[in-house]
């Protein structure tokens, strides 16, 4: 309580708190510095708000923040793994930089996982901070913001070549399972995830259509199944719902990694599963499709990741011989060291009309060449790209 005095302002107070506390009086000079006095005392009597913690708050993270919902499999995921390395009931507000460094080495060194995927999870930690600190439920500063990440890695561009897929696929024949695994990856592209969790009732229509929970980016895929590949599905036993399976259990992450090592191994080939992916996407870029087409084959909200699957090879590249260069005249310049026959404007066809691939023509004046035309003008012994699967789209 502040009272007035004779010599300026006076707190009365009792140490401890209670009745039977000591008295103790403070003078101050002026009511401004009592009052300060009094912020100072109440602020420090109160105990200090730690937030929420890490568990709690997730669900309301999940359930709020936009990218978790678009993609509740990824942020599910990493939500977990926090769980594991810094504890469920851990209070936000106890967080530090240095319990967020230990996390990642933890990780790097005793789950030997990848730099740049545990900067994934920390990433999702900075947005939990960034959320409660806007919605109200942690008033604190964003611990994750007083670390190091470490730089991204250079993409990968491993892609397979016709002799490596030909000799992962004679690799793989010893089991039937793993080898129609593989061949699903070259024909459709799914992640494997998403082909660990395809069903038989998912096959309809000539399609694989991916449901929403089993496929990263949290939105429904469809992609065509090519005859040869429906063949060597409808070869494999079928026992339960599940079409990759060790009779009738569902496989798991372990099994299909310690099968690729030994299908790799055994075909003397280096590189990942998901180097199957983006086999897919190239193999379909040399054949034609366009890169919208390809995004969605691949399930991609953005076509920049998309062209970071795309590798051209030197065959791609040795046919582009023919289109580079400057123009050739048919003949000689003139006497002003002019050609005579400059580039004329090229009227377009009716717009009703179609190509031979049923496309109709554009209203613009230049006419886009297909594929198809550009080989009619290709030299002579250049054949187009073969491979050794077949893609359809």
């Amino acid at each position: 309580m502040i009272r007035r005095s004779r010599s300026g302002w006076q707190i009365c107070e009792r140490v401890p708190p209670t009745r039977a506390g000591k008295r103790v009086r403070r003078w101050f000079p002026t009511l401004m510095d009592a009052a300060r006095f009094l912020e100072g005392a109440e602020a420090e009597s109160k105990p200090e708000d730690l937030g929420p913690t890490i568990k709690s708050f997730s669900e309301i993270f999940l359930r709020r923040h936009p990218p978790a919902v678009r993609d509740p499999l990824t942020y599910k995921s990493n939500v977990s793994l926090l769980f594991a390395g810094l504890g469920g009931e851990t209070k936000l507000g106890s967080i530090t930089p240095g319990m967020i460094e230990d996390f990642r080495i933890a990780r790097v060194t005793n789950d030997h996982v990848k730099p740049y995927s545990v900067t994934r999870q920390t990433a999702c930690l900075s947005a939990m901070f960034s959320c409660a600190a806007k919605w109200g439920d942690w008033k604190g500063p964003n611990p994750v913001r007083g670390t190091e990440i470490p730089p991204e890695p250079p993409p990968r561009d491993r892609v397979f070549s016709d002799s490596e897929v030909a000799a992962l696929l004679k690799a793989a024949s010893s089991d039937p399972m793993i080898h129609a695994l593989i061949a699903c990856a070259l024909y459709t592209g799914l992640r494997r995830g998403s082909l660990l969790t395809l069903q038989h009732d998912d096959l309809r229509d000539g399609f694989a259509a991916i449901r929403m929970e089993n496929i990263k980016g949290g939105r429904g895929l469809r992609v065509p199944i090519h005859e040869d590949l429906k063949s060597i599905l409808n070869a494999l036993p079928r026992q339960g719902p599940w079409v990759f399976h060790r009779n009738g259990a569902l496989l798991t992450a372990d099994q299909i990694r310690f099968a690729w090592s030994r299908v790799c191994k055994c075909a003397r080939v280096i590189g990942r599963f998901h180097d199957l992916r983006r086999t897919f996407g190239t193999t379909a870029m040399e054949r034609g499709v366009g890169i919208g087409i390809i995004q969605r084959l691949l399930g991609h909200r953005q076509a920049s990741t998309t062209a970071g699957y795309l590798h051209a090879g030197d065959r791609a590249l040795v046919e582009t011989l023919p289109f580079l260069g400057p123009r050739r005249s048919a003949a000689p310049p003139d006497g002003d060291g002019h050609g005579d026959h400059d580039e004329q404007e090229v009227s377009s066809p009716d717009p009703k009309q179609s190509d031979s691939d049923g496309r109709a023509w554009g209203r613009s004046s230049s006419v886009v060449r297909t594929r198809r035309e550009m080989w009619v003008a290709r030299p002579e012994g250049l054949e187009p790209p073969t491979t050794g699967f077949e893609v359809a789209v």
